[in-house]
């Protein structure tokens, strides 16, 4: 699965749970409407979305790549379309997130053993051994699964965004570059779309790196002094994460405009924070070597200034 698609599945409209229902007979996508109309899981309600062909049950995947629990036909515009999308969904989008509940009323079309073997699917119904109580019930325990996988999904994806952060931010020798991309990594990492990262002691304020729209310094600092030594904070619509710096001037970052957070992305973030703030210590250190290395170039040459002076050569 891609990175974009697992931010999709991840991330995307996190208010509902979209659930795709595939089937030729508009009755059928009737009684399910009634059968889950009442449905949450964890606070979040469904939302139902109609196809009724495998064509169509495509086009609307590729709209809605977080579409969470697929409830599919196997006999549409062919005897097997069903199941053909079932291989273009696995194979071809390379989805390994969504749960297909197949459900089929020809059973000898899609004996259930052959096709159980055969296809990932994650479970299979008769249509007439689907009552309104096991239907509602098979959903909600298919959108539990779902909600599992694509946690553990992100969780491997942010691993490799921090991986892939330390990487290319161990090539920046220079502070700006540095913060930037590391606030940039940070932000990608939690779908924030402002941030801030700044050094704050004694009420004196550096802006180390902005991103997009960049949150209020002064909301960023009030938060850091009414937090200071508490570690992650999150205080309405900002979030703020120390970056932990061994120079004595405490550094954090300042993001805004999450879409959503969970508490995986929370441990994320903080290891992604250690490694930020030990590769900044790194260039800091850089930094002051390199001031006094030019000093004592400078220095050097002043000696030689004076030598000459006094030797007149």
């Amino acid at each position: 699965m891609s990175d974009s698609a697992v931010a999709d599945s991840t991330r995307a409209d996190h208010a509902v749970w979209k659930i795709l229902v595939v089937d030729d007979e508009p009755a059928i996508h009737q009684v399910t409407k009634l059968a889950l109309r009442n449905l949450a899981v964890l606070g979040r309600p469904g939302e139902l979305i109609n196809a009724l062909s495998a064509k169509d049950a495509r086009e609307q995947l590729e709209k809605h790549p977080d579409i969470a629990v697929v409830l599919l036909d196997v006999v549409m515009e062919s005897e097997h379309a069903g199941l053909d999308f079932i291989r273009h969904v696995r194979e071809q989008v390379a989805n390994p997130l969504v749960r297909i509940i197949l459900r089929t009323g020809q059973p000898g079309q899609a004996p259930e053993r052959q096709v159980m073997v055969d296809y990932d699917i994650n479970d299979y119904k008769e249509k007439t051994e689907l009552t309104t109580q096991k239907l509602f019930t098979t959903v909600i325990a298919s959108l539990r699964s779902y909600q599992h996988l694509a946690r553990l999904e992100h969780q491997r994806a942010g691993l490799e965004q921090i991986v892939k952060a330390n990487h290319e931010l161990a090539g920046h020798q220079n502070l700006g570059t540095y913060s930037t991309g590391g606030l940039a990594f940070l932000a990608a990492l939690i779908g924030a779309r402002s941030g801030l990262m700044f050094r704050w002691a004694d009420e004196e304020v550096e802006t180390l790196a902005t991103l997009q729209e960049i949150p209020e310094i002064s909301a960023a600092t009030s938060l850091a002094r009414r937090h200071a030594g508490r570690g992650m904070q999150i205080d309405g619509d900002l979030m703020l994460i120390p970056v932990p710096s061994r120079t004595g001037i405490p550094v954090f970052a300042c993001l805004g405009g999450m879409s959503f957070m969970s508490q995986g992305d929370l441990t994320l973030a903080g290891v992604l924070a250690e490694g930020i703030g030990a590769g900044l210590d790194t260039v800091l250190l850089l930094g002051r070597l390199q001031d006094a290395q030019k000093a004592m170039v400078y220095a050097l040459a002043r000696m030689a200034e004076f030598r000459d002076a006094d030797t007149g050569r």
